[in-house]
């Protein structure tokens, strides 16, 4: 990687950062807990527990990992570990968004991916900034996406029963989340 290309991510990062910080304790969204520019055991650690899929292990991408704080009854009292996968070519191609926090949620896969038309290269991004990012995440935990249902039985149940769906997601959160203290 060029010495342009890390002065730019390192920039982006700490942008990200100062956002994250920036807010007080009641208005606070995100928070960084680790990154594969100050820690690149990060990503050894990701290849070694064969979490990458083939075409990421070539590390095209660097690595934000942070906690997220939904609003919403189910999750209000718990944050959620998030890693965020910024390529090297961000803004022109976006990030892969992985829950670390066990979920089950209509736009999660199996394998914790996070599907959302606003992060699909080919169709709606716009290179928004990663607090954007950051922000897009919490609004679709809070408030799944309808026309990304990867989760068929929990998009149904949120369609049909939502007052089931928040039941459920708080059995599931308070489970694997992260108390807020």
């Amino acid at each position: 990687m060029s010495s342009d290309s890390s002065k730019r991510i390192w920039r982006l990062y700490t942008d990200l950062k100062i956002w994250a910080e920036s807010h007080d304790a009641t208005s606070k969204r995100f928070s960084v807990k680790d990154n594969s520019i100050e820690n690149p055991e990060l990503l050894s650690s990701l290849q070694s527990n064969n979490v990458a899929t083939a075409s990421t292990m070539q590390t095209k991408f660097f690595i934000i990992v942070g906690l997220i704080y939904p609003s919403t009854d189910p999750f209000k009292k718990h944050l959620l570990e998030v890693e965020i996968r910024v390529p090297f070519t961000y803004p022109q191609e976006p990030p892969e968004v992985y829950m670390r926090t066990s979920i089950r949620h209509p736009n999660i896969e199996k394998n914790g991916k996070l599907c959302s038309a606003r992060l699909d290269a080919g169709k709606k991004w716009d290179g928004i900034p990663l607090a954007n990012v950051v922000i897009l995440i919490i609004d679709l935990i809070d408030k799944p996406e309808r026309s990304h249902v990867v989760d068929a039985e929990m998009g149904s149940i949120y369609d049909t029963n939502i007052t089931e769906y928040n039941q459920k997601m708080m059995e599931i959160v308070t489970k694997h989340g992260i108390p807020r203290t």
